[in-house]
């Protein structure tokens, strides 16, 4: 069976494999991929302020990102949860490295 729509097209062989395409033209993917580029640069400093204002705190940063989407397209919608997300994980591993260099430096040297 063959399928087409939204830039893709793609068909399912006999045994179930699903194929996609994508059919769009470079120039077109390129375009996006600027377009996306430029969202994360226009949205990292609000998602970076939401984690300054909170200390870190996801919950918190989650509840600002749950009401500012409301009122964003779909685009920015996704780039926001893109952005926090890597945000928390980024403070997350921050703070893990932190709480195991104390312990690091306290574990007894051997000879």
């Amino acid at each position: 069976q063959l399928a087409g729509g939204g830039g893709e097209m793609g068909w399912t062989a006999g045994n179930r494999t699903v194929v996609l395409l994508d059919t769009r033209s470079r120039e077109h993917v390129a375009r996006e991929r600027m377009a996306a580029r430029k969202r994360v640069e226009q949205l990292s400093p609000l998602v970076e302020s939401w984690i300054e204002k909170t200390n870190g705190d996801s919950e918190l940063v989650v509840a600002m990102l749950e009401r500012e989407v409301k009122n964003r397209p779909e685009e920015e919608e996704s780039t926001l949860r893109n952005l926090v997300l890597k945000q928390l994980v980024a403070l997350r591993h921050a703070q893990a490295e932190a709480a195991e260099e104390p312990a690091a430096s306290a574990a007894p040297s051997v000879p």
